[in-house]
């Protein structure tokens, strides 16, 4: 069960660092079109 809930938070963290770096990609993208 421990195992569990070690996978499941080592899921959302990736998922929260997928989100963040697509944030960051797309604020590159307009700091790119931008200049």
């Amino acid at each position: 069960m421990m195992c569990l809930a070690k996978y499941s938070f080592f899921y959302s963290y990736l998922s929260i660092c997928q989100y963040n770096f697509k944030l960051l990609f797309q604020i590159y993208n307009k700091i790119y079109l931008f200049l």
